[in-house]
């Protein structure tokens, strides 16, 4: 856990008081909004509410803390995020986004806990337990939306509960465990929608205890379907009583992972690179884990919501990494399963050191992917000061998505979505084509030959003034 923690304190504080994530300055605003107006209704359901309530709670008992200490005032007059373009923005009062990406660091943490105590259960040992843990507590993705609020940390803790409870149906098969593993998936679905997919877990945990004829009772998944609605209806009230701006975000999604993502493409190839950085040869020890008859019926309910997720983000064109956080907490156990199971195969220090040595492999592999991940989180700070140095104030400046701040105070400010992608005037003096804006058609020109074109005649026609690599390239209309 100390680990886990270390991990994600590194970068917690990342742009602050800048705003350089897409989804963390709408997160934000519509969280104040709710606070400082008493509407519980987020009129957005892009995801579920429940991360609005959650991380809501934890800012005002934040902002009730800062009052009794003294350090300022609580919610009631926290300043909302300014954006120019998305992921470039500013926060006045960044403490806000500092305490929920804390919530989310603890979040993280605690589903790395929650990794340990579920293999421990099923292994009586320590060091597959730890191993399975550690996975995730240096995992690069879960890393990096270990320090961000984002919903998909809350959706991999909720995930990895449900996982638990559907290991109590087949174990004891009590109303409870049915009522339990419903409402947590109800709860997890309610931060994401696409994690309702672990409710799998639980028919396959009923179908496994109805096969060793343990179990009669047929209204089981009954009961945990229903929990699970009520659950969901509990986290995201507002899907019901504001139905019709529900139903359009949620088509709106539908639409939009069918039809792909602009530089967010590749499915199942993305997919499984993500996972053979995590887990590297892990992966291959699984099956030791299916031959293993103590832990073979653990490691088909946990895989079956593993492979049956990342199966069905495959099916999609939009393809993003984050997203298969709430699966990773099942990879990590069947993969601590698996190394059990191995290492049990053997006999002797022989056996011992081969399992050392395949947990050191592993792990080395993903502490060299959250290296990798981390140096390449992109510092704007540099940019940001250069042109508040260099260029002239009152300047036209055409401002892209994913690019550094730029004062709306000191410039005049023209945002566009993709300058690739924009209808080009005169009457501008600079422009920032930005790597993570305008770059993603250049990084895939095959598939945007168009845009590509623009670009290279927009070069044509204007002089680089400073190139920050990886991050923005400034370029001058005037190159007298």
């Amino acid at each position: 856990m100390t680990i886990a923690a270390a991990t994600r304190l590194w970068g917690i504080d990342w742009g602050l008081p800048f705003l350089y994530h897409p989804d963390e300055p709408n997160d934000m605003a519509r969280t104040l909004t709710m606070l400082q107006t008493g509407d519980p209704n987020p009129h957005w359901f892009h995801y579920g509410s429940l991360m609005f309530y959650v991380y809501g709670a934890g800012l005002l008992l934040a902002g009730a803390g800062r009052s009794v200490l003294g350090w300022g005032e609580g919610v009631t007059t926290a300043e909302l995020p300014v954006q120019i373009a998305n992921a470039t923005g500013i926060l006045a009062d960044p403490w806000t986004l500092l305490v929920a990406r804390v919530i989310s660091m603890l979040l993280s943490v605690a589903t790395v806990a929650l990794i340990f105590l579920i293999v421990r259960r099923l292994t009586n040992r320590a060091w597959p337990s730890a191993l399975a843990a550690l996975l995730f507590a240096i995992g690069p993705v879960a890393v990096s939306e270990g320090r961000l609020y984002t919903p998909n940390t809350l959706t991999a803790l909720l995930s990895a509960a449900a996982i638990w409870a559907a290991i109590d149906i087949y174990e004891k098969g009590r109303v409870r465990d049915y009522v339990l593993a419903g409402a947590l998936v109800g709860l997890a679905a309610g931060t994401k929608y696409n994690a309702a997919l672990v409710g799998v877990t639980v028919l396959v945990a009923h179908h496994l205890r109805g096969r060793t004829g343990s179990t009669t009772w047929s209204r089981g998944p009954l009961v945990a379907i229903y929990s699970s609605f009520v659950l969901f209806a509990i986290s995201t009230p507002f899907a019901l009583f504001d139905a019709s701006t529900f139903l359009s975000d949620v088509g709106f999604e539908l639409v939009h992972y069918s039809s792909g993502h602009v530089g967010r493409e590749g499915g199942v190839v993305v997919y499984l690179a993500v996972l053979a950085v995590s887990f590297s040869i892990g992966l291959a020890f699984v099956p030791f884990a299916l031959m293993d008859r103590a832990l073979r019926p653990a490691t088909i309910i946990a895989g079956s919501f593993a492979v049956g997720y990342v199966a069905f983000l495959s099916l999609f064109q939009a393809t993003f990494e984050r997203n298969l956080l709430p699966a990773l907490p099942a990879f990590c156990i069947v993969v601590g399963l698996g190394v059990h199971a191995y290492g049990n195969r053997g006999e002797g220090a022989t056996s011992r050191v081969g399992v050392i040595l395949l947990s050191v492999v592993m792990l080395a592999v993903a502490g060299v992917g959250l290296a990798a991940d981390r140096l390449q989180l992109e510092d704007r700070e540099p940019a940001r000061q250069w042109i508040r140095e260099n260029l002239p104030e009152d300047a036209v400046i055409i401002v892209e998505g994913y690019s550094p701040w730029v004062d709306p105070g000191t410039y005049r400010v023209v945002t566009v979505e993709y300058v690739a992608e924009a209808e080009m005037t005169d009457g501008w003096d600079y422009i920032l084509i930005s790597e993570e804006g305008s770059g993603r058609f250049e990084a895939d020109s095959d598939l945007y030959p168009i845009q590509v074109a623009a670009l290279e005649s927009l070069r044509d026609s204007s002089c680089l003034v400073k190139d920050f690599s990886g991050v923005v390239e400034i370029r001058r209309q005037d190159c007298a």
